[in-house]
């Protein structure tokens, strides 16, 4: 349990590091979210996961959920692989800050929506992070593993 605690704030800290970044950049055109082709099995070793890719989406509706969430973020996956964690933020028309991120690392999956109050919540799902993105980029749920349904938890700061 406790090093689930830390490797969560340790997530977290990655996210709120360039939190307000997002809110000081001009907008970005959105794209469509790509279709996500099954991942292929290779006969090399993939060598070490090491760094962070990172994508400012821009401005996204409020109904930007998890399916086009973790679409975005397989996207980047695919033009910048083996690295070891991956974010992509963007805006609402309410004003909100999301950032949504994962961490092979960690095994942890977080998104931190912050409203413009300062107030917003974190969610983290824990273990199978590339099942759980594939599950909700097709249309599933990030609590989709494997070994069954797996929940996510939130809080709120």
């Amino acid at each position: 349990m406790k090093k689930t605690v830390i490797a969560i704030m340790s997530v977290v800290a990655i996210l709120c590091a360039g939190y307000f970044a997002l809110e000081l950049t001009g907008t970005m055109p959105g794209a469509e979210a790509p279709v996500i082709a099954p991942a292929k099995p290779t006969s090399t070793p993939m060598p070490p996961r090491q760094g962070e890719a990172s994508r400012k989406l821009g401005h996204k509706p409020l109904d930007f959920g998890s399916q086009g969430q973790a679409r975005e973020l397989l996207k980047l996956m695919e033009e910048e692989p083996f690295k070891a964690e991956y974010v992509v933020s963007y805006w609402t028309d309410g004003a909100d800050v999301v950032r949504f991120a994962c961490s092979f690392e960690r095994s942890v999956i977080v998104r931190v929506r912050k409203h413009p109050d300062g107030h917003g919540t974190m969610e983290f799902w824990g273990g199978f992070v590339l099942e759980r993105l594939e599950s909700a980029a097709s249309g599933g749920s990030l609590n989709d593993t494997p070994a069954g349904k797996k929940f996510g938890e939130m809080e709120s700061f």
